[in-house]
Protein backbone atom coordinates (compact mmCIF):
# COMPACT_ATOMS: atom_id res chain seq x y z
CA UNK A 1 0.00 0.00 0.00
CA UNK A 2 1.31 3.40 -0.94
CA UNK A 3 1.30 5.94 1.86
CA UNK A 4 0.82 9.57 0.88
CA UNK A 5 -0.87 12.18 3.06
CA UNK A 6 -0.13 15.08 0.75
CA UNK A 7 3.26 15.82 2.30
CA UNK A 8 5.06 13.17 0.21
CA UNK A 9 7.39 10.84 2.12
CA UNK A 10 10.78 10.74 0.44
CA UNK A 11 12.13 7.17 0.55
CA UNK A 12 15.71 8.47 0.95
CA UNK A 13 14.69 10.37 4.07
CA UNK A 14 12.73 7.38 5.33
CA UNK A 15 15.79 5.17 4.93
CA UNK A 16 17.96 7.50 6.99
CA UNK A 17 15.55 8.52 9.74
CA UNK A 18 14.20 6.23 12.46
CA UNK A 19 11.22 8.53 13.09
CA UNK A 20 10.06 8.20 9.48
CA UNK A 21 10.46 4.42 9.56
CA UNK A 22 8.41 4.38 12.77
CA UNK A 23 5.72 6.46 11.06
CA UNK A 24 5.70 4.11 8.06
CA UNK A 25 5.34 1.09 10.31
CA UNK A 26 2.33 2.73 11.94
CA UNK A 27 0.38 3.67 8.83
CA UNK A 28 2.44 6.67 7.77
CA UNK A 29 0.93 9.10 10.25
CA UNK A 30 3.64 11.42 11.65
CA UNK A 31 1.33 12.20 14.59
CA UNK A 32 2.05 8.70 15.90
CA UNK A 33 5.64 9.69 16.64
CA UNK A 34 5.02 9.95 20.37
CA UNK A 35 7.31 7.22 21.61
CA UNK A 36 9.23 8.64 24.55
CA UNK A 37 11.73 11.34 25.24
CA UNK A 38 14.37 10.68 22.62
CA UNK A 39 15.48 14.23 21.82
CA UNK A 40 19.17 13.37 21.56
CA UNK A 41 18.54 10.26 19.50
CA UNK A 42 16.09 11.95 17.14
CA UNK A 43 18.17 15.11 16.90
CA UNK A 44 21.55 13.47 16.53
CA UNK A 45 20.82 10.31 14.64
CA UNK A 46 17.53 10.99 12.90
CA UNK A 47 17.97 14.56 11.82
CA UNK A 48 21.78 14.75 11.79
CA UNK A 49 22.74 11.56 10.00
CA UNK A 50 19.44 11.38 8.08
CA UNK A 51 19.85 15.01 6.97
CA UNK A 52 23.44 14.48 5.86
CA UNK A 53 22.45 11.35 3.96
CA UNK A 54 19.46 13.10 2.38
CA UNK A 55 21.56 16.12 1.37
CA UNK A 56 24.28 13.99 -0.18
CA UNK A 57 21.75 11.74 -1.93
CA UNK A 58 20.00 14.80 -3.34
CA UNK A 59 23.31 16.21 -4.57
CA UNK A 60 24.12 12.93 -6.28
CA UNK A 61 20.74 11.96 -7.76
CA UNK A 62 18.95 15.24 -8.65
CA UNK A 63 17.56 14.84 -12.15
CA UNK A 64 17.64 17.66 -14.72
CA UNK A 65 13.82 17.79 -14.59
CA UNK A 66 13.91 18.63 -10.86
CA UNK A 67 16.82 21.07 -10.97
CA UNK A 68 15.91 24.77 -10.88
CA UNK A 69 18.74 25.55 -13.25
CA UNK A 70 21.06 23.50 -15.43
CA UNK A 71 24.17 23.70 -13.23
CA UNK A 72 22.40 22.22 -10.18
CA UNK A 73 21.92 18.67 -11.42
CA UNK A 74 23.18 15.65 -9.50
CA UNK A 75 26.61 14.14 -9.78
CA UNK A 76 25.39 11.16 -11.81
CA UNK A 77 24.13 13.63 -14.43
CA UNK A 78 27.60 15.06 -14.93
CA UNK A 79 27.91 18.03 -12.59
CA UNK A 80 29.73 18.07 -9.25
CA UNK A 81 28.71 21.66 -8.35
CA UNK A 82 25.67 20.70 -6.27
CA UNK A 83 27.62 18.00 -4.43
CA UNK A 84 30.49 20.38 -3.60
CA UNK A 85 28.13 23.07 -2.33
CA UNK A 86 26.21 20.50 -0.29
CA UNK A 87 29.39 19.10 1.30
CA UNK A 88 30.53 22.65 2.15
CA UNK A 89 27.13 23.38 3.73
CA UNK A 90 27.25 20.16 5.76
CA UNK A 91 30.75 20.94 7.04
CA UNK A 92 29.74 24.51 7.91
CA UNK A 93 26.66 23.26 9.77
CA UNK A 94 28.67 20.72 11.79
CA UNK A 95 31.30 23.30 12.75
CA UNK A 96 28.67 25.96 13.55
CA UNK A 97 26.70 23.52 15.72
CA UNK A 98 29.82 22.40 17.61
CA UNK A 99 31.03 25.96 18.28
CA UNK A 100 27.57 27.24 19.25
CA UNK A 101 26.99 24.26 21.56
CA UNK A 102 30.38 24.79 23.20
CA UNK A 103 29.66 28.48 23.83
CA UNK A 104 26.19 27.76 25.22
CA UNK A 105 27.51 25.05 27.54
CA UNK A 106 30.32 27.34 28.76
CA UNK A 107 27.83 30.13 29.54
CA UNK A 108 25.55 27.71 31.40
CA UNK A 109 28.55 26.38 33.37
CA UNK A 110 29.09 29.90 34.77
CA UNK A 111 25.76 29.59 36.59
CA UNK A 112 25.45 25.88 37.41
CA UNK A 113 27.26 22.56 37.29
CA UNK A 114 27.18 20.78 33.97
CA UNK A 115 27.56 17.26 35.42
CA UNK A 116 25.56 15.61 38.14
CA UNK A 117 27.18 14.27 41.29
CA UNK A 118 29.13 11.03 40.87
CA UNK A 119 26.86 9.24 43.35
CA UNK A 120 23.73 10.15 41.36
CA UNK A 121 25.40 9.16 38.12
CA UNK A 122 26.34 5.78 39.60
CA UNK A 123 22.74 5.19 40.74
CA UNK A 124 21.46 6.23 37.34
CA UNK A 125 19.60 9.43 36.57
CA UNK A 126 16.38 7.61 35.72
CA UNK A 127 16.21 6.46 39.34
CA UNK A 128 17.88 9.48 40.97
CA UNK A 129 15.81 12.11 39.14
CA UNK A 130 12.52 10.34 38.35
CA UNK A 131 12.39 7.49 40.90
CA UNK A 132 11.84 4.93 38.16
CA UNK A 133 13.99 2.51 36.19
CA UNK A 134 14.41 3.03 32.49
CA UNK A 135 15.11 -0.59 31.61
CA UNK A 136 13.22 -2.93 33.96
CA UNK A 137 13.96 -5.91 31.68
CA UNK A 138 17.62 -5.81 32.64
CA UNK A 139 16.68 -6.01 36.31
CA UNK A 140 14.11 -8.79 35.96
CA UNK A 141 11.23 -6.49 36.88
CA UNK A 142 9.07 -7.13 33.83
CA UNK A 143 8.08 -10.71 34.57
Amino acid sequence: AEIDHGWGLDPLVAAGNDDHRFALANGGDPAILVHGDNGLIAGGVGHGIGGIFGGLATAIFTTPELALDSHNVGLIYGNAHLLLVTVAAIIFTIVWSAVASFVIIKVISLFMDIRVEERLEAIGLDDAEHKETAYPTFMGLDS
